[in-house]
């Protein structure tokens, strides 16, 4: 693009634009550029770009760009920084450089293009705050419910003790058993929500070169009488020498939360299989069961917070609805991901990725 044409997009095209030579130096500017920077047209002649908005062209990685752009002619676009414009305060630019065409005997020059996205940022810091704000209140609301549930049953046993059922055999021990059940289950949501807590914030934890089916087995093995009173087995099929790099006690928790869902939710003398492959440098665990399912509607809910399936809530089997959400955050926070499948009355696999070690 030479200077004539130049000139004549300047004149015609209502957006921020300036012509620069390889220091960067302002050859010639149209109005709106002017208007973003709060500057007369005779104060930005001879400048370079790195005299606007208080020197923060200076600022990495913005400079980068540009040298980029004069040494090696290497056009950027739409890259957003943070600028402070006199008078105008704290803007948000997202800026191009282009190398405009040019005649051999004349000097290269840059097209820069600046558009000022500082509404349409705060716009969505304000949309995103706003989501996040109600995730809040909806999750402080259902901590609340979920913790007055039990709080409720023991006061109300508790005072019946006190108010003369203490004096009735009976009745003590039901409801002293009834105080511990709700006890037993306040005392569950409460480390939940602490693993949960843990999880979401992101600390940085020790990475262990993890035989993994020593962990399943293990953990089988805790959770065997669970499983024996329903007659359900569990299987394994996966390499015995497959190693995983993940934090022991967090891969711990991720099959505990799994496998405690796969009993609960799985039918009278059903199965469990648990397998793994490797794929490049990862390896898929799958947890696969013969049980309830998930609605398809709830398959993408999951993973939130106290969400439970419809069928899950119809049935006895309780839980603080934290489970598969801690699983989740722990391993986002290990750069994996989870997710499920499921069949309606025929069963439900969970995958999970995990790094090969």
């Amino acid at each position: 693009m030479n200077l004539i044409s130049a000139e004549s997009v300047f004149e015609t095209l209502n957006i921020s634009l300036a012509s620069v030579d390889s220091s960067m130096k302002i050859i010639r500017a149209n109005k709106p550029f002017h208007w973003a920077f709060n500057l007369a047209p005779l104060k930005t002649r001879t400048r370079t770009l790195y005299h606007l908005g208080k020197g923060m062209w200076n600022a990495e990685p913005i400079r980068e760009k540009l040298h980029a752009l004069a040494r090696d002619h290497k056009p950027f676009t739409d890259f957003e920084c943070v600028f402070e414009i006199p008078l105008l305060g704290t803007r948000t630019l997202a800026i191009s450089g282009l190398v405009a065409a040019h005649n051999p005997r004349e000097k290269q020059t840059f097209l820069i293009v600046v558009q000022d996205v500082t509404s349409r940022k705060q716009s969505a810091e304000a949309a995103a705050l706003q989501k996040s704000e109600a995730r809040q209140r909806d999750f402080v609301a259902n901590v609340s419910h979920e913790l007055m549930t039990p709080i409720t049953a023991i006061k109300g046993y508790s005072e019946a003790l006190v108010s003369g059922a203490l004096e009735l055999p009976n009745k003590r021990l039901k409801f002293t058993q009834i105080i511990e059940k709700h006890a037993d289950r306040l005392s569950q949501l409460v480390e939940d929500l602490l693993h949960l807590s843990t999880a979401e914030a992101g600390h940085k934890k020790s990475v262990d070169s993890v035989l993994l089916t020593e962990k399943i087995h293990q953990l089988t093995a805790d959770l065997g009488p669970m499983a024996r009173k329903r007659g359900i087995s569990i299987r394994v099929k996966m390499n015995p020498d497959l190693r995983v790099a993940v934090n022991k006690p967090a891969l711990r928790q991720i099959l505990q939360n799994l496998f405690q869902n796969a009993i609960k939710y799985n039918r009278v003398n059903g199965r469990i299989v648990v397998g793994a492959s490797v794929v490049g440098k990862r390896v898929v665990v799958t947890i696969q069961d013969t049980g309830i399912g998930i609605p398809k509607e709830d398959l993408t809910k999951i993973f939130d917070r106290f969400h439970r399936a419809s069928n899950a809530r119809a049935t006895t089997e309780r839980g603080t609805g934290l489970g598969l959400s801690i699983a989740k955050s722990i391993l986002v926070g290990h750069g994996c991901r989870i997710w499920a499948e499921s069949e309606l009355g025929k069963g439900t696999t969970f995958f999970f990725t995990l790094p090969k070690a």
